[in-house]
């Protein structure tokens, strides 16, 4: 095509005329030969201007500089890249071009294949990265020692997974009556750390509940009214719910709804088989009635404190105390209310020991109390301090207060009789046969040995029987 230039009075150009077109260029911008010769450009092509190619033209005009480039015409029922080339001719100029469009569509497919390869690679590499931090996750789990550990290391190793988002693990009680967070990570939560399993949809229902503004639905009751996408997850293990996975955020996708199945999945099961652990580690080591520790676990625990007394010149005392008349309890009242006692007598030992204390069923209605580190003196006032509290226990059985509860004691201490853990206890259970034979409601202290001298302490109490049993 060939334009000559229209000026107004100043010299300014203010539209271009067509001259020529040859029969191509009529058909690249749909018009007929007739319909274009004289007739100016920017009347029958107005998108010219609008795209800024009537300031090219001009500026080829004035400087005589060839213009090339690359455009696309939208307008005038034409839809075309042209690849176009314009230089000077007299007081106008003459322009070639040719339709690219099928190029730009293929290098715009390119660029969108190019593009969703990228995506594509960038969630396969997160993926991955997933994948390890699961797999690490896993194993950290797997090695815990106790659910205190696990609860300590989750929101660390669970946090990467969702850096985008805030949540937190939380578990049911033993009564199941409440569910309490045990780990969380981000800020704010958005939710209670404490609340009713009814609080929750998702626990209610059984499976996962999502709510935001891409899925409309009831929130539940322990989250905080807010914009963001709430989604609660049960930790189910073995059939059984046993807490709760929570997440929030401005938006929780596909992607990340299967990321958080698979975390919680792998955390109940990894909470579960430490549940399991600590049970049977606690029935292996634990009397069922009382709560006390049983007399396997005595006997192991006791032979370590002496080595180690032994190690570091400590003393240690062993208190031994039975119940007294408790066959009584039994007759009179039946075996629940021989049970209760027993329990009772259990709770106020587990109450008044230390931390670093020992507290058995050695066996029956015999009890076996272990104090590392405690001298002699101080060995006989716990054990005082014990009997006396026994004497104020109140046991209700079906409405019924049981008669009053007293109980014998017998007291040695390492190493004044004994270097072994079957000395100590053959020991003390000696003197708490004296406490019996003398009236029971008592504390012997076993004689020394013979390298100490004899000696005898006895901390007594009014008789509260004197029958001849010594049961």
């Amino acid at each position: 095509m060939a334009f000559r230039s229209v000026r107004d009075e100043a010299s300014n150009i203010i539209d271009f005329e067509w001259l020529l077109s040859n029969p191509a260029a009529c058909d690249l911008v749909g018009r007929l030969l007739p319909d274009l010769i004289g007739k100016r450009l920017l009347e029958e092509m107005p998108g010219n201007k609008t795209d800024g190619l009537f300031a090219a033209y001009i500026q080829v005009v004035e400087t005589g500089e060839t213009f090339q480039g690359q455009f696309h015409y939208c307008h005038e029922d034409l839809d075309t890249w042209f690849e176009t080339v314009a230089v000077k001719l007299g007081d106008g100029f003459v322009v070639t071009f040719r339709d690219i469009t099928p190029i730009k569509q293929a290098e715009r497919q390119q660029q969108q294949l190019n593009q969703e390869l990228a995506a594509s690679v960038k969630a396969l590499q997160q993926r991955n990265r997933q994948m390890v931090l699961l797999g690490e996750m896993s194993d950290f789990l797997q090695v815990c020692a106790t659910l205190d550990e696990a609860y300590q290391a989750l929101a660390t190793l669970i946090t990467p997974l969702f850096a985008d988002s805030v949540g937190g693990v939380f578990i049911l009680n033993s009564s199941r009556d409440r569910i309490e967070a045990v780990a969380t990570w981000g800020s704010p939560l958005g939710t209670e750390l404490d609340f009713s399993p009814q609080n929750c949809w998702a626990l209610r229902r059984g499976r996962l509940h999502q709510v935001g503004s891409s899925c409309l639905g009831l929130r539940c009751h322990h989250a905080a009214v807010a914009s963001n996408t709430t989604l609660c997850l049960p930790l189910l293990a073995q059939g059984e719910i046993l807490g709760l996975f929570y997440l929030s955020a401005p938006d929780i996708p596909k992607p990340t709804q299967q990321l958080a199945r698979t975390v919680a999945e792998q955390v109940a099961l990894a909470l579960a088989n430490l549940i399991l652990r600590e049970t049977l580690q606690h029935q292996s080591i634990r009397d069922p009635l009382t709560g006390l520790y049983n007399r396997r676990y005595l006997e192991e625990v006791l032979a370590q404190e002496i080595q180690r007394a032994q190690r570091h010149g400590h003393t240690m005392g062993v208190i031994m105390l039975d119940i007294d008349h408790f066959k009584r309890f039994n007759d009179t009242y039946g075996h629940e209310a021989g049970d209760r006692v027993l329990q009772a007598v259990g709770q106020l030992l587990r109450d008044s020991v230390r931390g670093s204390d020992l507290a058995c069923r050695y066996g029956g209605e015999e009890m076996t109390l272990v104090l590392p580190e405690s001298p002699p003196e101080i060995t006989l006032e716990r054990a005082e301090t014990i009997r006396q509290a026994i004497g104020h226990l109140q046991v209700n059985v079906d409405g019924q207060v049981l008669e009053a509860i007293s109980a014998s004691f017998g007291v040695a201490s390492f190493p004044s009789h004994g270097t072994t853990g079957a000395d100590l206890l053959k020991v003390a259970d000696a003197a708490l046969y004296q406490a019996k034979a003398q009236g029971r409601n008592r504390v012997v202290v076993a004689p020394l040995l013979p390298q100490h001298g004899p000696d005898q302490k006895v901390a007594a109490a009014p008789d509260i029987c004197q029958t001849q049993d010594i049961s």
